[in-house]
């Protein structure tokens, strides 16, 4: 299993990628090495209206985290 609690730009192209093929979310947290719920969240807080799309699926997580540092005076 990874270490890293979020997943990379490269990660997220790469679930993509398996989406596109048929692979299971069992799979792609098999194939990436992280924890199916990691990738199964990943893809329901960033897909809209049912499309996942890694470019913009990077920015809500950038959103999200900003947001985050601001509320708990981090920055």
């Amino acid at each position: 299993m990874c270490c890293n609690k979020h997943l990379t730009s490269a990660e997220r192209e790469m679930i993509l990628k398996f989406r596109a093929t048929g692979c299971s979310i069992t799979e792609i947290a098999q194939r990436l090495g992280r924890n199916k719920a990691t990738v199964l969240r990943g893809l329901q807080r960033n897909s809209i209206n049912g499309e996942y799309i890694p470019a913009v699926a990077e920015e809500l997580y950038q959103e999200r985290r900003m947001k985050f540092m601001i509320q708990h005076r981090c920055i």
